[in-house]
């Protein structure tokens, strides 16, 4: 089916009113419309990148009806209906794979999660256009993803809330706590003399704990909380 924006944005009204099989089943005909272009986004990032990118599942029903709800979104301009994940060590490559990536697709529009972070998750989002389909690259760092996977682990548990600031005050501390943490240890790798100036207005927003870590020191720390959420949340 040849879709139209109008078309589309029809289908995203009656999804947002009331559901039905119909539109159900023509909401999956218009994600597998996305198919080949994400695939092509993905043999880029393999055959001219040497990346390893983690592809996403389509945006699954309830998350697409409860963007639709939440944001008000026209699903015609919903660019993260199809994308993939691509994880780098740092910083200095997640922006070099950014500024590369949007030579290479010169239809592209990018979200800056570093310098303005959504309720403690920070990335690049990279949006890029094909045939009239927009496909997301998410670049993360190791440690933006290993926060996203403990912010995810929660949100499984608790309820999609916590990755839109909601939770208790407890567990919003510990999560923005440890997004602070990971912006001040990558911006000091980055650049030393710039973040030290800044330690000072820092320190009200983190304990010395979490200011004192390194990279090393707090990898390990989210690799740790993982595997024992149930013990987090039950200490809540």
């Amino acid at each position: 089916m040849a879709w139209s924006a109008s078309q589309i944005d029809r289908l995203g009204d009656r999804l947002r009113n009331a559901v039905t099989e119909a539109d159900l089943l023509l909401l999956d005909d218009y994600r597998n419309s996305f198919a080949e272009a994400s695939s092509h986004v993905l043999t880029v990032l393999r055959r001219d990148f040497q990346l390893e990118p983690t592809a996403r599942p389509a945006k699954s029903t309830r998350a697409i009806l409860a963007k639709l709800d939440r944001e008000g979104t026209r699903l015609s301009t919903m660019q993260d209906v199809a994308g993939c994940r691509v994880v780098v060590q740092d910083r200095r490559l997640q922006w070099a794979h950014a500024r590369a990536l949007m030579d290479c697709f010169p239809e592209h529009r990018l979200i800056d999660r570093l310098a303005r972070p959504s309720h403690g998750y920070r990335a690049l989002h990279l949006v890029v256009k094909l045939d009239g389909r927009w496909v997301e690259i998410q670049l993360r760092t190791e440690l933006q993803h290993l926060w996203a996977q403990l912010c995810e682990q929660m949100a499984d548990r608790l309820g999609a809330d916590i990755k839109y600031g909601g939770g208790s005050p407890k567990l919003r501390q510990l999560l923005d706590g440890l997004s602070g943490a990971v912006d001040v240890i990558e911006r000091r790798e980055e650049d030393p003399s710039a973040i030290d100036a800044q330690n000072t207005s820092l320190a009200p927003q983190l304990s010395s704990s979490l200011i004192a870590l390194n990279r090393q020191g707090l990898r390990s720390l989210l690799e740790s909380l993982g595997p024992s959420i149930d013990l987090v949340l039950k200490n809540e």
